[in-house]
């Protein structure tokens, strides 16, 4: 998946041999492909997968004919490489989802909302408008969303897990845990 993942983001070097082994690379790809898009699999596996969680209010984008602005409560889930968004906390499909490299977190200076902040993607100008329900809840999803956001880790290179730079971003900002 490593030499796969790679050669798609960058483009296969003249050392990249995907040749061998391509049975096996294919089989596991169909395997991810299968659980990241059936959703019904075992909760423990999908448990192990997940860095941050917890509830955040979504505004609605309202962009087609009688769609809804109204503000709606959504379970968000921050995995390895991105960030998804449930109507509940059993859901099986996510509403949406948003690559977390992509991602750029905004907390505008002034706002009507309380603890409001924006996540904006910067591959396809998608704009999630967001809100906590206390100052120290958006603190801890602005600081974990920006952390992982701002973590360099391109396929194959050697550093810092996610679950590793949210710890250290928790603690220079003072606080314990994130999550």
């Amino acid at each position: 998946l490593l030499h796969l993942e790679q050669s798609v983001v960058y483009g296969c070097g003249k050392s990249a041999d995907l040749s061998e082994g391509l049975d096996e690379l294919m089989k596991r790809c169909v395997q991810v492909a299968e659980r990241t898009s059936s959703w019904v699999t075992d909760a423990k596996a999908d448990a192990d997968d997940v860095v941050f969680e917890g509830w955040l209010w979504k505004k609605g984008g309202g962009t087609s004919f009688g769609g809804r602005r109204a503000w709606s409560r959504r379970y968000m889930q921050m995995r390895t490489r991105v960030l998804y968004y449930f109507a509940s906390k059993k859901g099986s499909r996510p509403r949406g989802s948003i690559l977390l490299s992509a991602l750029e977190v905004v907390v505008p200076a002034e706002s009507k909302y309380p603890y409001y902040f924006e996540l904006r993607c910067r591959q396809s100008g998608l704009v999630l408008r967001m809100r906590a329900e206390t100052e120290d809840e958006m603190r801890k999803w602005v600081n974990a969303l920006s952390a992982a956001s701002s973590l360099p880790q391109p396929p194959g290179v050697e550093g810092p897990t996610l679950k590793e730079a949210l710890v250290a971003a928790a603690q220079a900002n003072g606080e314990s845990a994130v999550g």
